[in-house]
C-alpha cells in the first residue's frame, strides 16, 4: 500500500513538473507572439525634449516590434500623474512608462505625497541613454573656465546669480554638488520656463544658467552667453569644445539623467525580458545614436532590468541624503 502511494506520489511530482513546463512554455510562446496589437507609452510629459525623445523611441520601436506604438502624453505635477497612471494600468505587457532619472530618483525624497511608489508599482524594462547638463555664464563676467567661476564665487559670496527652473530637479542638485566640492553660495533665482532665463541671461539680468545640454546649446548663438563645463564624465558630440568638470579639476564628477522603460509591477517576465531586448537594439542603432546626439542626450551601454535597477538604486542611496539635508520638500 505505502508503494503505491508512493508511486502515485511520483506520478503526480511528475505531472507537476510537466505541467510547469507547459506552462512556462506556453508564457514563453505568448511573449514570442506579443505584441499582437498596440502597445501603449506613457509619456508623462508634453512638448518637451522628454516627449521628443520618447516619440523618437516609440516610432523605432513600434518598426522593430511591427506593431503601433501609441505615445500616451500625461503630463503633470513633475511626473507624478502619468506615473501613477501607468502604475494603475493593467500589467498585460501592453502598457509601458517612459521616465526620466527625477521620478525614480529624487521624487521619493521630495514629494510628501507621491501618487505611486516604484518598488511597488513598477519594475525596470530597459535604460535608454543619458544626458548631461552645461553651466552657461553670460559672457559679460569674463568667466571663461570653471576654476574662472569657483574663483569669482570664493571672492563674491552670494553674489554670482544662478537660474533655477526646478528646485530639486537634477540639474539643481548637480549644481549643488559642485558648489559643495568648495563650499561656494550663490543665490537662487526662480524661473518658470528656458526662454525667461535666455532672455535674462542675454539681458545681464542674471549669470549663470546650469541646464541640460539639449536646451543650452541655444544659449551661445549670439555671443552674449559661454558654456564652461559639462557634467558628465565624457564631452558631448554636439559641444566637443566644452570640457568636462572632470577635466577641469573636479575629479570623478558625473551627473546626468537617463530615460528608461519600466512596466507595471506584474507584468509577465517573458514580455519584460523581450521589450529589454527589443529596446536595447534600438538603443544599438546608430540612427538612434544620431538622433540622441541632435537632442542633446547620448545612449547608453545596454543593462539588463537587473542591472538598470542596480544603478538606479545606488543613485538614490546617493540623492536622497543630498536632497533631504537641502530641506527640498514638496507637498
Amino acid at each position: 500500500m505505502k508503494w503505491r502511494q508512493g508511486n502515485l506520489d511520483r506520478r503526480q511530482a511528475m505531472g507537476f513538473v510537466a505541467a510547469a513546463a507547459l506552462g512556462w512554455s506556453v508564457r514563453a510562446h505568448a511573449a514570442d507572439q506579443w505584441p499582437v496589437r498596440t502597445v501603449r507609452l506613457v509619456v508623462p510629459a508634453l512638448g518637451s525634449p522628454t516627449d521628443v525623445h520618447g516619440r523618437i523611441f516609440a516610432e523605432m520601436l513600434g518598426e522593430r516590434l511591427g506593431q503601433r506604438v501609441l505615445v500616451d502624453n500625461k503630463p503633470g505635477a513633475a511626473g507624478n500623474l502619468g506615473m501613477q497612471a501607468a502604475a494603475v494600468a493593467p500589467a498585460d505587457g501592453y502598457t509601458f512608462v517612459f521616465a526620466i532619472a527625477s521620478y525614480i530618483t529624487t521624487n521619493p525624497f521630495m514629494y510628501q505625497k507621491l501618487l505611486y511608489d516604484t518598488e511597488r508599482d513598477f519594475v525596470p524594462v530597459s535604460i535608454l541613454s543619458k544626458a548631461g547638463f552645461t553651466f552657461v555664464v553670460r559672457e559679460g563676467l569674463g568667466i571663461k573656465t570653471l576654476a574662472d567661476l569657483t574663483s569669482y564665487i570664493k571672492a563674491n559670496p552670494t553674489k554670482l546669480s544662478v537660474a533655477n527652473i526646478q528646485p530639486g530637479s537634477l540639474v539643481h542638485l548637480a549644481f549643488e554638488s559642485y558648489l559643495r566640492t568648495f563650499g561656494g553660495k550663490v543665490e537662487m533665482i526662480p524661473y518658470k520656463t528656458s526662454a525667461q532665463v535666455l532672455q535674462d541671461l542675454w539681458g545681464g539680468q542674471v549669470d549663470l544658467y546650469p541646464g541640460p545640454v539639449g536646451s543650452t546649446r541655444q544659449f551661445e548663438g549670439n555671443g552674449k552667453a559661454r558654456a564652461i563645463a559639462i557634467s558628465t564624465i565624457e564631452r558631448h558630440p554636439s559641444l566637443p569644445e566644452v570640457p568636462t568638470m572632470a577635466e577641469q579639476g573636479v575629479p570623478a564628477f558625473d551627473f546626468y539623467g537617463w530615460y528608461g522603460i519600466f512596466a507595471s509591477r506584474k507584468t509577465p517576465p517573458a514580455i519584460v525580458e523581450r521589450m529589454n531586448k527589443e529596446a536595447n537594439a534600438v538603443v544599438a542603432s546608430k540612427e538612434y545614436r544620431e538622433k540622441m546626439i541632435g537632442i542633446g542626450a547620448i545612449p547608453v551601454e545596454p543593462m539588463s532590468p537587473p542591472e538598470f535597477k542596480k544603478l538606479y538604486l545606488e543613485e538614490m542611496a546617493q540623492l536622497g541624503p543630498l536632497i533631504k539635508s537641502m530641506n527640498l520638500v514638496i507637498e
